[in-house]
């Protein structure tokens, strides 16, 4: 209970000193709250909680653990400190930020614990305490100024000194701590207690089962032994009992307890400790002996203990022992002649109930036979049921195996009467022709019938003395027969014999053999004999069983296969021949196959080239007759239609662009026949029928035509089939493409004039081997500007027809890069050190940012030679005005009323032409439409890579055909402006290039 608020007067205060530092605090361990009171009677319990704040000097993400340290600062006289911090429980971990919960006053009003008093009440705080989660598992900080929040418990005893206690909790040992510069003032506690409400006492625990040295006797491999134990503690209502606990010599099986009354005045615990293999007691109880039930009961004032002996005897029976083989009476055997006894297994099983390991397990397993010793092996001492094994030789005779185990609780023997005994072999007889139910057939008339038969015999171990063979009709007739036996008195023995019949019957062979021992076997075998009357064999031809067969007309004619059987039941088939019904008749050539035996086949090809009906006549002979047969068929005459797509060829390909009319592909084919007439002509587009123009059905040569229209990327799989009137039908299939392309791009490039910087534009000589500086800078006409366009490329080439190279900004050949610096275009190319050259640099940009279409705007010539020589002509590099700036460079510049030949790309047709890519004709020529490659246009059939198209003209390497005529790259135009008194005009050059390099070269 709590003081009333006027004795807080009485209560003696605390003061901390202040205590000089040598250097200034700069950070602080902060606790909240710093103070707390603590009153009332003894016994005392509360329950409060704290946050600490570490200090900055924590080094950020290390893990840091304080100390905690409790410091007594008052007490009442005669209270050690000692005594007085057992009032003070271990510190308990909070999850960060924890407060004690509000909860209603019974009014409706949410207060605080300290308002109720819970934070005194016990049985409050704990249930609270048990529900959080997510508390660190100790006390540590791992970054500065972080909080930890930790309830600190003040339990007061009974006996409790009365009067004032002061407790202050220092959370110590920060980093730097030590220097001084941490200001650490501790959370204080403040408890007054008064004396004691009453003198309580702790419970009184009792056992009133098992009795005071009480005995329990367990046999071994009886039921279940079951020590009831009866326990129970009293205490005083007010200080119930909070924890009971039941053991047995120290071991704790109070969850083996049905407890009740727990946290009441009254506890009782019941259980049966039961004793038994495998059994929770087993470990505690298992070798039996005294033991102590202990039970100790505890409640808020303090724990007491009761116990009580009692004795486990523990009895283990005698072992048992059992002779699995051999069993009793057993008769074991081994065959005469193979060996000269019987290998004996011996298995024997001990068995005890004995759960104390080797001392206690089987000590002893022997066995013996005769009074000879057996060994077992298997087995090791100390098994609880062990089976020991042996293998023993024995002869004919009676035998007695006997066996004996024992333990330290007794023993243990079995015994068995077995005998060994010799077999001796039967003999085996077999007759090994004819087989049983063999049925023989005789014609009627012929000399009688010899069946002949065969008998084998033998024994493994002794003789064969007799044999005895009898053949019986079962007609009841005498038998003729003959039966010459070899090998009697010998191991082995051999019949061969006969049976004559002149008539039908039935007979029974039986043969008998007895050997040395008077074994026997028999068999026998029933047969039958039958006389019938001979008939002529069969014959049949299975192909050509009245088909019909067709060859094409003007081939070799059809192979027609031919197939015959005969067979017989009477002798065998002597020839098998068969003839073509032609005038005269035509012997046909088989392959004959059972010639001689009782079935025979034949087969032969025959090729016709004659319409016609025929008939193939077989013949098949036996000694006792002869049998014909015949098959028709038909040969006719026919033929198969040609057809060809003429046009366009197979793979043929338009190009269009996006805002192109319609596409129109025109194809036509025809089709013959060499005999009839074509009755029928179709077409079909990607499957499906379409209508063409066709004329000629119903002669022998047709003529067709139809359009394909496109306005996509697409392809076009086309089919035309003709059908003869005879039924036959051909077809031909060409696949054709429409490739859509996206417009040219409409913004231009504006117009350029190319300033050279020296010292190009000084038409200065450069020594071989010598780097050539090329700089220049682009001037834009239309918005007086310069230009900086990474698109632009320099070309590079050896006059007057040397090979040619490319450079494209940011890429690098022969070691130095093209680079653009603002508006100026640099390059340094190094020129060949072999011998004097002259080299033409040439500038070119794309008509429009990022089309394929380029223009030439301008290009200069520049002359090496051999260092330290001097070269007259060199002074024509700068008197020849050709090397200036070539007008001819600017030809889409120069006539712009004349659109006509305007940004040529590559040696492809002007921009009349529509912009054609890489030597595709123009937009405009559908005639000429979109060749790709130097493929001329789709009157001369899409020729490719130079191959001349079906006009006969051959467009090569980007060049368009006759028709087209395109333009190179400098155009004819280029010459309204002037070209140097060389009168020399740049060259154009053909061919295919990307931005990244040069696919191929054409002048």
């Amino acid at each position: 209970m709590r003081f009333p608020n006027r004795l807080f007067a009485s209560l003696l205060a605390l003061t901390v000193a202040s205590v000089g530092l040598a250097q200034r605090p700069i950070t602080s361990v902060s606790y909240t709250p710093a103070t707390e009171r603590v009153e009332g009677d003894s016994p005392v319990y509360h329950f409060h909680v704290v946050d600490v704040r570490a200090p900055s000097t924590v080094i950020p993400d290390a893990v840091f653990a304080p100390t905690a340290r409790w410091v007594v600062e008052s007490k009442p006289a005669g209270v050690t400190d000692a005594e007085a911090l057992t009032f003070i429980e271990p510190l308990i971990m909070l999850p960060d930020g924890t407060v004690p919960p509000l909860v209603d006053d019974g009014m409706g009003n949410m207060v605080s614990w300290k308002d109720l008093g819970y934070d005194y009440d016990e049985s409050i705080v704990q249930p609270w305490l048990d529900s959080l989660t997510g508390a660190p598992a100790s006390l540590f900080y791992t970054q500065p100024s972080q909080v930890r929040t930790i309830g600190i418990v003040f339990r007061g005893s009974a006996d409790a000194v009365s009067g004032d206690y002061g407790f202050r909790l220092f959370i110590e040992s920060w980093p730097r701590e030590d220097e001084g510069i941490i200001r650490n003032p501790g959370t204080f506690i403040n408890a007054t207690l008064g004396d004691p409400v009453n003198t309580p006492t702790p419970p009184v625990p009792g056992i009133s089962s098992p009795s005071e040295n009480q005995v329990f006797t367990y046999t071994v491999g009886d039921d279940t032994l079951l020590i009831p134990a009866i326990v129970g503690a009293d205490a005083a209502a007010d200080y119930p009992v909070t924890d009971f606990v039941v053991e047995i010599n120290g071991l704790d099986i109070t969850d083996q307890v049905v407890v009740d009354g727990l946290n009441t005045g009254s506890v009782l615990g019941m259980a049966d400790m039961e004793y038994t293999f495998g059994g929770f007691y087993d470990t505690l109880l298992s070798s039996g002996g005294l033991y102590d039930l202990t039970v100790t009961a505890t409640n808020s004032v303090g724990t007491a203990s009761t116990s009580v002996p009692f004795e486990v005897v523990r009895v283990v029976p005698p072992p048992t022992i059992t002779i699995n083989t051999p069993t009793q009476g057993e008769v074991l055997t081994y065959e005469a002649g193979q060996a000269t006894g019987a290998t004996i297994p011996v298995s024997v099983t001990a068995d005890t109930l004995s759960d104390g390991g080797a001392t206690e397990g089987i000590q002893t397993l022997t066995a013996t036979i005769g009074g000879s010793s057996i060994p077992l092996t298997g087995w090791t001492v100390g098994s609880l049921n062990p089976t020991g094994t042996a293998e023993w030789f024995a002869g004919e005779g009676t035998y007695t195996l006997t066996a004996e185990t024992s333990t330290v609780h007794g023993s243990a023997s079995d015994s068995v009467t077995f005998s060994v005994e010799a077999i001796y072999p039967d003999p085996t007889v077999e007759i090994t022709s004819p087989q049983d139910g063999a049925s023989f057939q005789r014609i009627a008339g012929d000399a009688a019938t010899i069946i002949p038969f065969t008998i084998e015999g033998g024994i493994t171990f002794g003789t064969i003395e007799s044999v005895t063979v009898t053949v019986t009709a079962g007609s009841g007739n005498t038998v003729s027969y003959v039966a010459n036996v070899s090998g009697e008195g010998s191991a082995n023995i051999a019949v061969e014999g006969s049976i004559t019949s002149a008539d039908s019957d039935s007979y029974t062979i039986s043969v008998t053999a007895v050997s040395d021992r008077g074994n026997s076997a028999s068999d026998s075998v029933a047969i039958m004999v039958s006389e019938v009357t001979a008939e002529p064999p069969t014959v049949g031809v299975s192909l050509p069983n009245g088909n019909s067969y067709t060859f094409e007309s003007g081939s070799s004619g059809v192979t027609i296969p031919v197939e015959f059987t005969s067979a017989t039941d009477f002798g065998v088939i002597d020839s098998l021949t068969a003839t073509l019904n032609t005038v005269p008749a035509t012997a046909l050539d088989i392959d004959l196959v059972g010639l001689g035996t009782v079935a025979a086949t034949g087969s032969s090809e025959l090729t016709l080239a004659t319409a016609g009906s025929f008939t193939i006549t077989a013949t098949a002979t036996t000694a006792y007759g002869q049998a014909i047969a015949s098959t028709n068929f038909t040969v006719a005459e026919v033929a198969t239609p040609l057809i060809t797509i003429l046009t366009p060829d197979d793979g043929f390909t338009v190009n269009r662009f996006e805002s192109d009319p319609a596409s129109e592909i025109a194809y036509t084919f025809e089709s013959s026949i060499a005999l009839g007439t074509i009755e029928a002509v179709s077409v079909t587009v990607n499957g499906s029928p379409v209508t063409a123009s066709i004329s000629g059905v119903g002669t022998a040569t047709v003529a067709g035509s139809g359009l394909l229209t496109s306005t996509d990327t697409e392809s076009f799989t086309i089919v035309a089939t003709a059908t003869s009137n005879q039924g036959t039908s051909a077809f031909d299939q060409i696949t054709v493409n429409v490739v859509e392309s996206a417009d040219p791009p409409a913004n231009e490039n504006c117009i350029a004039d190319v300033i050279w910087l020296k010292p190009i534009s000084q038409g200065k000589v450069i020594t071989c081997g010598d780097i050539l500086p090329i700089k220049f800078k682009l001037y834009c006409k239309d918005s007086c500007e310069y230009i900086s366009d990474p698109e632009v490329v320099i070309a590079v080439s050896e006059e007057p027809d040397g090979e040619v190279t490319l450079f494209s900004a940011g890429h690098s050949a022969n070691g130095d890069t093209y680079v653009i610096n603002g508006d100026l275009y640099c390059k340094n190319f190094r020129t060949d050190g072999s011998s004097a050259k002259q080299y033409r640099v040439e500038i070119f940009r794309p008509v429009s940012p990022g089309s394929e279409t380029v223009v030439s705007l301008g290009s200069k010539l520049v002359r090496t030679e051999k260092k330290g020589k001097s070269d007259k002509s060199g002074k024509s590099g700068k008197s020849d005005k050709s090397g200036k700036s070539d007008k001819s460079g600017k030809s889409y510049k120069s006539d712009k009323s004349d659109k006509s030949d305007k940004s040529s790309k590559w040696g492809k047709s002007d921009k009349s032409d529509k912009s054609s890519k890489w030597g595709k004709s123009d937009k405009s020529d559908k005639s000429d439409k979109s060749s790709k490659w130097g493929k001329s246009d789709k009157s001369d059939k899409s020729s490719k890579w130079g191959k001349s198209d079906k006009s006969g003209k051959s467009s090569k390497w980007g060049k368009s055909d006759k028709s087209d005529k395109s333009s190179k790259m400098s155009s004819k135009s280029g010459k309204s402006g002037k070209s140097g008194k060389s009168g020399k005009r740049s060259k154009s050059y053909s061919g295919s290039w990307s931005w990244w390099g040069w696919w191929s070269w054409g002048w």
